[in-house]
């Protein structure tokens, strides 16, 4: 399982986020950085589109192809 910070700045990039997990066999859950009570699916354009652009979010990969998820989202990472 490999866990990440990330943040979109715009609807444009959620959209072509969710585009591309959707190719991955791995699961793909983001979940809001006040806490892991919302969980939304990467893959669902529908979950992906209630997220607030600017808002840090935790991501968390888990499956087969999870080092080839991780490299997509290097562009979207919060470093600390």
């Amino acid at each position: 399982m490999i866990k990440k910070m990330i943040r979109f700045s715009n609807s444009d990039q959620i959209i072509e986020c969710c585009q591309s997990c959707q190719a991955f066999k791995s699961d793909i859950d983001i979940h809001s950085s006040k806490g892991f009570r919302t969980c939304i699916d990467a893959k669902s354009l529908l979950g992906m589109m209630s997220l607030n652009p600017g808002t840090s979010l935790h991501l968390l990969i888990d499956g087969e192809d999870e080092k080839a998820v991780a490299e997509k989202f290097l562009a979207y990472e919060v470093r600390a």
